[in-house]
């Protein structure tokens, strides 16, 4: 491994509810009501994109020219709320990291379709970890378009491995989930792994018979999900695609393997109330959540040499929620 690529909200930093404050004041100032449901439609969109959302409730159409004057607005508040960000901002885990990868003599990148990453990389105190940033006004297609990945993979001279690790999960019951609904999480959760790996595949055939591509699905795609069918069905079918492509390119020299979390204590569980996370933790035979650590450094085994002779595998990571 020479080189690793970042993506910036999320990973490196939680800016979500700055940007939620921000659509809620616009909305707020038009009249048009913005609840939890609204905000999640938001998310893995681009900023006009995110309008034509907000906007839907407005019973009003709008000129380019007044969109992208409400689109600057948005901006400006947004602005406002991450120039009060800090280092303290940052997860004492990503500097332990960055610090730890740039000791090891790896190049590091953000790849972010943000405008403002490099804004916040500097209130954070970030950019220094960084050979290389690449952000929204170097690219011509946002994401689940892997432009912005592939420009900052060009930047540190190539790909090796490749990690698919985006996902999406809001609760709903089938009756309740429109085509659009739909259509978001199988976007991000689905066809952003495709675009990766069709734009990765060249170069990680170039990279010596030592490829890797690790994508993070779910024990919903085996055991299914209530409330989440577009979820459990999107991490079922990021199964089919890790089993084709292992096949695919393996005779190149890249491995292709699924890991399959279980619950893991992160803002994905958040919505769970006591009593409920208490059940969960009794139906886990090692009696404990998951941390995000035991993900990275399954992937981390993946992604090097020994994990070489390991390709088209599924690998639960659950604490024996489910077993086989």
């Amino acid at each position: 491994m020479r080189a690793v690529i970042f993506d910036l909200d999320g990973v490196l930093v939680r800016t979500d509810q700055a940007h939620d404050k921000a659509w809620r004041a616009l909305a707020g100032r038009l009249g048009i009501p913005f609840d939890g449901r609204a905000a999640a439609r938001l998310r893995g969109v681009s900023r006009m994109e995110a309008l034509d959302i907000v906007l839907e409730g407005c019973g009003r159409s709008f000129t380019p020219v007044e969109k992208e004057a409400l689109a600057a607005e948005k901006n400006e508040r947004y602005r406002a709320l991450i120039a009060e960000m800090t280092p303290a901002d940052v997860a004492p885990d990503t500097t332990v990291t960055l610090k730890a990868l740039r000791e090891r003599g790896l190049l590091l990148a953000v790849a972010s379709s943000s405008k403002n990453a490099r804004f916040i990389l500097e209130r954070t105190g970030l950019t220094p970890y960084f050979h290389a940033v690449v952000d929204g006004t170097q690219i011509a297609r946002s994401k689940p378009d892997p432009e912005v990945f592939l420009k900052a993979a060009q930047a540190l001279g190539g790909i090796d491995i490749l990690v698919n690790c985006a996902g999406v999960f809001p609760q709903a019951l089938i009756e309740d989930i429109t085509d659009e609904d739909w259509s978001r999480v199988m976007r991000i959760n689905l066809d952003g792994a495709f675009y990766a790996c069709r734009a990765a595949a060249p170069y990680l055939k170039k990279s010596g018979k030592n490829g890797r591509i690790i994508n993070l699905s779910s024990q919903a795609a085996l055991n299914g999900t209530a409330h989440g069918v577009h979820y459990g069905a999107s991490k079922a079918a990021l199964l089919g695609l890790t089993y084709c492509l292992a096949k695919e390119l393996g005779p190149d020299g890249i491995t292709v393997n699924a890991i399959l979390p279980g619950r893991i204590d992160t803002e994905m569980l958040a919505y769970a109330t006591p009593e409920r996370r208490a059940q969960w933790l009794q139906s886990t035979p090692l009696g404990r959540f998951g941390d995000t650590a035991d993900i990275a450094e399954l992937a981390v085994f993946l992604a090097s040499d020994k994990g070489g002779y390991i390709t088209g595998a599924k690998i639960n990571v659950n604490g024996g929620l489910s077993t086989g």
